[in-house]
């Protein structure tokens, strides 16, 4: 009697068999000073003051040792976006009461967690949520590729 074994392979997306898909490498660019006032609307649209005041109340509230400060403001080759921190010191203690983590990350982590987060809080938030939605995953897409991508997705758990 022989024993059979189910093999399971998991793909971003559906897949021919002997077909390997690779999706590009995402990049990100700073957005330069004449670009930033125009980057909430940009990204948000007409809930542009509501996710640039989340994205701050975020930090405060999951941050304990910000104190407030200059974000870098960073745009997805995918379509995504975020902000971090520009803090003289590269890391900061991220606290998430809600799923118990706790851990020290660079402040372009924290702010991927931040942005993350704020994002899908608009998202529940507005009555027509597709938007969001597309920015959270593309957003969700460069994290995992980020070197500490474990702990961001920890965080956001």
């Amino acid at each position: 009697m022989s024993v059979q074994q189910k093999v399971v392979f998991y793909t971003t997306r559906p897949t021919r068999f002997g077909e390997i898909h690779e999706d590009p490498p995402i990049i990100r660019s700073i957005v330069r000073d004449d670009q930033r006032p125009g980057f909430f609307p940009k990204y948000a649209g007409q809930y542009f003051l509501q996710l640039e005041a989340m994205i701050f109340q975020t930090m405060d509230r999951l941050c304990p040792d910000y104190h407030g400060g200059m974000w870098d403001m960073w745009e997805l080759s995918n379509g995504g976006c975020y902000l971090s921190p520009a803090l003289s010191d590269s890391h900061i203690q991220v606290v998430c009461q809600g799923n118990c983590f706790e851990g020290r990350l660079s402040t372009d982590a924290a702010g991927i967690v931040v942005s993350l987060v704020a994002i899908n809080h608009l998202a529940w938030s507005v009555p027509e949520p597709e938007h969001f939605n597309k920015l959270f995953y593309a957003l969700r897409d460069w994290a995992l590729e980020h070197a500490e991508c474990q702990d961001i997705l920890r965080a956001i758990d």
